[in-house]
């Protein structure tokens, strides 16, 4: 679910209002308003209130962009959110689709590959760092092949080829190499990459 989505949801008898609004996550029993959080007491620590405070941070935060699963757990251990908590509020999320990490993964390989413009391996990193399972990530980047990444190699290359074009050889040699390195790409489509570039602005 986009996080643009999360203003009203209805998945399957789930129905969830971001908004300072209840919130019932598939029949787990749990409503949670923002007054009734603000305007309780802190230093209650029961596993309820902890649950209630926990939902809130975690809706709050996917009002505003996707997280993954090991995103969110990493942020509410953070705020000491006991780990039994975490489990079953996690386990209600996922049953609704507010936390989804396949989609999670598919999405960033959208917009770090298609968009950004970066290398497989790159976005694959980036997935680990989130968190996301080996699985998951194969599933999500299995259409990236080596074709894919010399495509988005050389868009890269398309869109500096203004800047290099009044710069020596060598200094736009490195511009580029470097720009494609920082992007992922392998060092066998960045030296291809950067040679069929220069060549073509050395015929102009």
């Amino acid at each position: 679910m986009q996080a643009q989505d999360l203003a009203e949801a209805d998945l399957e008898g789930a129905h969830v209002t971001v908004n300072s609004q209840t919130v019932d996550c598939h029949g787990c029993d749990c409503a949670v308003g923002e007054s009734q959080t603000r305007g309780s007491d802190e230093g209650q620590t029961s596993p309820e209130k902890q649950l209630e405070l926990a939902r809130e941070m975690v809706l709050r935060r996917l009002e505003r962009r996707a997280y993954s699963e090991a995103e969110l757990r990493e942020l509410l251990a953070k705020k000491g959110i006991a780990e039994e908590v975490v489990d079953e509020l996690m386990a209600a999320f996922t049953r609704v689709g507010l936390v989804d990490d396949i989609a999670f993964a598919e999405s960033l390989v959208e917009t770090r590959h298609t968009f950004g413009h970066r290398s497989k391996m790159a976005v694959v990193l980036e997935l680990r760092r989130k968190g996301i399972s080996t699985e998951a990530i194969e599933q999500a980047t299995e259409e990236i092949d080596r074709e894919s990444d010399l495509e988005q190699a050389r868009t890269v290359a398309r869109l500096k080829t203004r800047s290099l074009a009044k710069l020596e050889h060598q200094v736009a040699y490195r511009r580029l190499a470097g720009a494609l390195a920082r992007k992922g790409f392998s060092p066998s489509i960045v030296a291809q990459v950067v040679r069929e570039t220069l060549d073509l602005l050395e015929s102009d």
